[in-house]
């Protein structure tokens, strides 16, 4: 029987079991022995580990994980969050090199229960150091930070890209116009 497309976008187990299980250049394996406190992955990656059975023999209390690349739901934040590994959501794409917010606990919100934690970690966050973050409308005008409301993200920042090298049709659609309206 054939697979759909849907079926073959799924890790094989396979792959989860060499990801966490053996050789020097697996996931886990560097995890422990190189002692590793910070690094950045895709959710993709994090639900690879926390399904695999091989987690229940990791200390991974000392990993924080900024992620990134798409949305980490709440439900694989708690999982990740259950077998000891911080986890912080991050926003930000190519152009932004490659990150513009984090949402990063404040020291009062770690005496919050999991649930209440959980929703916040998997927030957009806030502004890094040395950018500036606005939602306006249509007309550049900014908008009320209620949540709702949706708008167009402009930024300000010393590492943005201020352009695409050797491709004049990407400086000249609509990403490029914004990029060189809001230097």
């Amino acid at each position: 029987m054939a697979r759909t497309n849907h079926e073959s976008l799924k890790p094989s187990r396979g792959f989860a079991d060499r990801l966490t299980i053996g050789g020097g250049n697996c996931l886990s394996t560097a995890i422990s022995s190189q002692k590793v406190t910070f690094s950045h992955c895709v959710p993709t990656i994090i639900h690879m580990l926390v399904s695999s059975p091989v987690i229940k023999n990791l200390d991974l209390s000392r990993w924080k994980v900024v992620i990134g690349g798409s949305a980490l739901s709440q439900g694989l934040c708690k999982a990740g969050l259950e077998n000891g590994i911080n986890l912080y959501t991050a926003y930000g794409m190519s152009e932004t090199c490659p990150l513009l917010t984090v949402a990063n606990l404040k020291p009062h919100m770690l005496a919050w229960d999991v649930e209440r934690q959980v929703e916040m970690r998997c927030r957009t966050g806030l502004p890094v150091p040395n950018v500036l973050l606005e939602v306006v409308d249509t007309e550049g005008n900014p908008l009320h930070h209620d949540g709702k409301t949706a708008g167009e993200v402009v930024v300000r920042a010393p590492w943005l890209t201020q352009g695409y090298s050797q491709d004049p049709e990407k400086e000249r659609g609509a990403v490029g116009q914004r990029l060189a309206a809001h230097r």
